[in-house]
């Protein structure tokens, strides 16, 4: 009678609409991510690609120039990359919130001066980043501008200056850019 109770309960357990659904969940509509960079080409002196899930990875480029990169690659619903700028140089210890923005645009141009494949058109990133930092309105960390000609009505491209600042020795600079829903 015990055996046949226990059955019973597991048969019930596995017909429950809440483990159906986790068995049954949709794919990512992303796709699994891929690297932003060849594993060898000129400009950069390491490569290293790694996936967390079959939605996310982070890849970490050592440019020849002695920055880092690291990038995340997220999103299911959202196309999302964040790029991290790390190295000497990079900001000035007193840097403004406009000179973040335009150093965020230069790191940006000059990434895509590497053979790259981001789903972003960085130089069109850059220049949003740019206008934004000649522009009168006031700035911020965290202000999601539209990167125009970067898609279409809903997936158009946006382009964010999370953070920058200093550290230690170094300076640092965080943009992501995203699309979606996708």
């Amino acid at each position: 009678m015990t055996n046949r109770l226990c059955l019973l309960l597991l048969t019930a357990v596995l017909a429950s609409p809440a483990i159906g659904h986790c068995a049954g969940e949709e794919a990512c509509v992303r796709g699994e991510p891929a690297p932003v960079f060849p594993a060898a080409q000129a400009g950069i002196k390491a490569h290293r690609f790694n996936t967390v899930s079959s939605h996310e990875a982070r890849e970490r480029v050592e440019l020849a120039s002695g920055m880092t990169v690291d990038i995340h690659h997220q999103g299911c619903e959202y196309f999302v990359t964040t790029f991290r700028f790390e190295g000497a140089g990079i900001l000035k210890s007193d840097a403004s919130i406009k000179a973040s923005y335009q150093a965020a645009a230069e790191l940006l141009r000059q990434l895509g001066h590497l053979k790259s494949d981001p789903g972003f058109d960085l130089a069109l990133a850059a220049a949003t980043l740019e206008k934004a930092s000649r522009s009168a309105q006031p700035l911020a960390f965290e202000l999601e501008l539209p990167v125009a000609g970067d898609g279409t009505d809903f997936l158009q491209s946006q382009v964010k200056l999370d953070n920058a600042g200093r550290k230690a020795a170094s300076g640092f600079v965080q943009i992501t850019l995203f699309k979606g829903p996708l």
